[in-house]
């Protein structure tokens, strides 16, 4: 079996791998300009991990349902799973994730997770389809985490800013002292013109900026002179994460479908505030795109 899958539509050329789901490159066909981030640096190893079962740290490292236990790592377990190929032709491509006896030890559900690749003109569509095949309700999170090369400029990171297509309220969420948990409490953010987060060097020194409950359901990555260089569709997510390791030349601009718990969550799955519930024998879908401008 391939340990990757390769598409290609003629405008871009996109590359998969089989575990996780992962994208790891993303192409213009012409060019060979590369979009996503190749870890060059050595300084983060992910490219576009999808996450799944939970987004962020749960607290104490577990969650319970009905009275039992159950160890869930940071973002879960799906982009360390391998998925199985169904479907792989030139311009898509369907990858699925089904339990094992490993995901039954963390998870305590019976889940179909299919993750559909497609390139469409100078656009990538990732469509997420979550299914219940377990007797009772199941609840679950979801989250994109694209990380989005910056080639370098003269100017460093500030040369580059993220543009909500919105006006957003001022404020962000941080990880709370220690690094484990979500703060609960909000900090002012001041955005620049243009509902922009400019990238600096020390933006993410104490992590991701998290915002909640957002109205934008585009972001550009723009840069200073040349102007913008892709954009992401969110699907309607409600939250987002903007992360990178500092200094480093890359962004991921993440459309969540959930959040990290903070001191307060509740262990219980069932009692997360931003866990899906979805009923035996339902599927719901999510869907993000990644729009290239034209070189």
């Amino acid at each position: 079996m391939p340990e990757t899958l390769r598409l290609d539509n003629g405008a871009l050329c996109a590359t998969v791998r089989l575990r996780g789901a992962e994208l790891c490159s993303l192409q213009d066909c012409a060019t060979g300009e590369e979009y996503l981030w190749q870890n060059g640096s050595g300084a983060w190893a992910g490219s576009s991990p999808i996450l799944f079962p939970v987004v962020g740290r749960v607290r104490e490292g577990f969650l319970t349902h009905q009275d039992q236990a159950y160890p869930m790592a940071t973002h879960g377990f799906a982009s360390h799973s391998l998925f199985d190929s169904y479907l792989s032709t030139a311009g898509e491509a369907s990858l699925l994730l089904l339990p094992d006896n490993t995901h039954r030890g963390c998870y305590p559900f019976a889940f179909a997770l299919q993750v559909n690749f497609r390139l469409q003109g100078r656009a990538l569509a990732i469509r997420y389809t979550v299914r219940n095949q377990d007797t009772t309700a199941m609840f679950y999170s979801l989250g994109s985490h694209p990380a989005f090369a910056l080639p370098r400029d003269p100017h460093g990171l500030p040369a580059w800013s993220v543009q909500f297509d919105q006006a957003e309220d001022p404020t962000v969420f941080r990880l709370a002292p220690g690094g484990q948990l979500l703060s609960t409490t909000p900090e002012h953010f001041v955005f620049s013109p243009g509902n922009a987060v400019v990238l600096t060097d020390a933006l993410f020194e104490r992590d991701a900026l998290i915002f909640k409950n957002i109205r934008s359901q585009a972001l550009a990555l723009v840069h200073h002179t040349t102007g913008q260089r892709l954009r992401v569709d969110t699907g309607g997510a409600p939250h987002l994460g903007l992360w990178a390791k500092p200094g480093a030349d890359y962004v991921c601009i993440e459309p969540w479908w959930g959040v990290d718990d903070d001191a307060s969550t509740p262990l219980a799955l069932a009692d997360k505030p931003t866990m899906h519930s979805l009923a035996s024998g339902c599927e719901q879908h999510f869907g993000v795109a990644y729009h290239i401008a034209a070189v």
